[in-house]
Formats: structure tokens, sequence, C-alpha cells
């Protein structure tokens, strides 16, 4: 199973997904637009865990945990 940890910061928000080993199987980073309300904020990081499953080739289904 595969875990996903994401880093909602001030400047750039990082998302990762990692192996049971705690191995990095994918990551990303995107500027935070801090002038978006908090569904626009929701919705951008939903679409940035998106891309992160894409990249990894991995499904919903796959991940256990979301941190």
């Amino acid at each position: 199973m595969f875990s996903i940890g994401i880093d909602l910061g001030g400047t750039n928000t990082t998302a990762g997904i990692v192996d049971a080993s705690g191995r990095l199987v994918a990551q990303n980073r995107v500027k935070t637009n801090r002038l978006s309300d908090c569904q626009d904020l929701a919705r951008n990081v939903a679409d940035q865990v998106s891309d992160l499953l894409a990249q990894s080739g991995l499904s919903k289904s796959d991940i256990q945990s979301v941190g």
C-alpha cells in the first residue's frame, strides 16, 4: 500500500506518494495561491493528488492514507 503526504505552505504546496517502506514514488510542487478561497484550495490539492496518481501509475484504491 501507499500513502500520500501533503505540505500546504504559504508559498508552495508539495505533495508526494511513498510506499510502505517510506520510499518516495512520486512528488510534485505547485505555487500556493493565497488569494484562493478554501474551495479553490481544496480543488487545487485534489488536482495535485490526481497528477501524482497519474505520474506514479497508481489508482485511488492503492492509497492507504493521506496526511
